[in-house]
């Protein structure tokens, strides 16, 4: 009884403090102040490492995940570990809003000079008057019929950061049909090591 107490208030507390970072890093990136550390970034191996991550999630809610990548994608200047952030909240989210036996698929390609994710579900959608407002600080949808958790706050860090990268982040949807979550990133020219 003390033991599953203690594990609960353990989660409890985690799930607390990454609430209050994702706010502070929010904050940080509102004012400019968001530390950024760029390397060059392997999307494509990225993708499937995050998808790989994610995988157990879809098993357990028995939605299949569908990974449509190309043989390969340029190198991109941005920092892994943010861009990472941004992949993950998109696809737990993607997860999250499909039913049992749907579907999430990952795609990626290049187009001209930049580099486009997207991220598709067989979700419940999002209503056209809502959809300007996802990107949004604090805003979370609600209809009604399915109760939403959180502090609406992922999706505005996905966009600060996309944004910090010189990068573009939208979503379509139709509702009861699915929502598709984009992003692009510029594909710089890459430094030569010499």
């Amino acid at each position: 009884q003390s033991q599953r107490l203690a594990k609960s208030i353990q989660r409890g507390a985690s799930t607390m403090s990454n609430r209050i970072d994702r706010l502070l890093d929010v904050a940080r990136g509102e004012l400019g102040m968001l530390v950024f550390k760029d390397e060059e970034v392997d999307v494509l191996k990225l993708l499937k490492q995050v998808a790989e991550d994610m995988s157990p999630v879809a098993v357990t809610r028995d939605i299949s995940m569908v990974l449509e990548l190309p043989s390969s994608l340029p190198l991109v200047w941005a920092d892994k570990g943010r861009l990472e952030q941004v992949i993950t909240n998109l696809l737990a989210n993607a997860l999250k809003f499909t039913p049992k036996a749907g579907k999430v698929t990952l795609r990626a390609r290049e187009d001209n000079t930049a580099l486009i994710v997207e991220i598709q579900d067989t979700g419940i959608g999002i209503a056209k008057e809502n959809l300007p407002r996802v990107f949004e600080t604090y805003y979370r949808v609600e209809d009604g019929k399915h109760h939403t958790t959180g502090l609406g706050l992922g999706l505005a860090l996905c966009k600060v950061i996309v944004e910090a990268h010189g990068g573009k982040i939208w979503a379509e949807s139709e509702e009861g049909k699915g929502t598709t979550f984009s992003f692009s990133l510029p594909v710089r020219a890459t430094v030569e090591k010499k």
